[in-house]
Formats: C-alpha cells, structure tokens, sequence
C-alpha cells in the first residue's frame, strides 16, 4: 500500500504542475472549448487551477474578472449563434465566477483600484446581459434564455451594490439606462 502511494503522489503532483502551467495558453484560445464543448469542463478547471496558483489576492481577482469576462463573450457568442444551451452554460459558469470574486474582494485584503475594477467590469457584464435581455426581447433570441440571463443580471447587480459598499462609495449606476 505505501509503495502504491509512493508512486501515485509525485505522478499527481507533476500532472498538477501541468495543469497549472497550462491555462494561461488555452485561456488565450476562447475556441478551444465552447460551452457546448465535452471540453468545457476542463477549460473551466484548467482556469480555476491558474486562479488557484496565483501568487497574491489582487493577481487573483484580476484573472477572475478576465474568466468572469471571458463567460460573458462566450453567453453573448452562444446567443448570437442561437445556441441557447451554450449561453446558459456560460452564464452559469459567469455566476460561479461572480461567487469567487465576491469572496476574493471580501477575504483577500484587495486595494480599492481593484474593488473599482472590480465594479466597473460587472457594469460592463450588466450592460451586456440587459442586450441579451433586449434580443430576446425583440424576438431575436429564443424566449426560454431569459430566465438564466435575468438572473445573472440579478446576480450581477448585487455583486455589483455589495463592491460598492467595500468601496465605501455611491453606487456607479450599474442598473441606469
């Protein structure tokens, strides 16, 4: 049993140092894995793992919102391909991301450079998804992707008003026309 351990340990550790590594090349290529992908998952853990690997809180949540950013592109490419199954994966995964940098903002002792950022890329992610609504709106977009997009709208907004309170400042108007 302890030579089975033996050789299990510095095998995952090297595949964990692998994995590591690699993000940053396969989050620089969005096509490699859309969200209908069976590769999705992966891309997803191979950028929670580059996360996770990141040395300081604000190094981390400048690579959550760059994630959180890229979930956002791929809902709106998915949307415009009328794939709404992708959308919602990528808004379920945009809200996962919102969660993490919640808690990188509000655990990690972050500057208020970044909580501005941090704020100021979720209005950016609100103005998209309110598109998405107005698509659907329009007819242009199937009916049943608006309750996924509502809610991460909602989400957004509230993640949006809770950075504003760290920031100890007004709220920038994420939810003005």
């Amino acid at each position: 049993m302890k030579s089975l351990v033996m050789r299990i340990v510095p095998i995952a550790l090297i595949a964990v140092l692998i994995l590591a590594a690699q993000p940053a090349a396969a989050a620089d290529d969005p096509k490699w894995a859309d969200p209908e992908s069976p590769l999705y998952g992966l891309k997803i853990a191979l950028e929670n793992a580059n996360e996770a690997f990141s040395f300081g809180k604000e190094v981390r949540l400048e690579k959550q919102l760059a994630h959180a950013e890229a979930r956002i592109a791929e809902a709106q490419a998915m949307g415009d391909q009328n794939r709404t199954r992708g959308m919602e994966r990528a808004i379920e995964r945009y809200e996962a991301k919102l969660g993490q940098i919640n808690e990188t903002v509000f655990k990690g002792n972050v500057s208020e450079e970044h909580i501005e950022h941090a704020m100021n890329m979720t209005q950016k992610h609100e103005r998209v998804l309110q598109g998405l609504l107005e698509r659907i709106d329009n007819g242009t977009m199937p009916e049943q992707a608006r309750k996924g997009i509502e809610r991460a709208l909602n989400n957004s907004i509230n993640h949006q008003e809770k950075f504003a309170l760290k920031h100890d400042t007004p709220k920038h108007g994420a939810t003005q026309g």
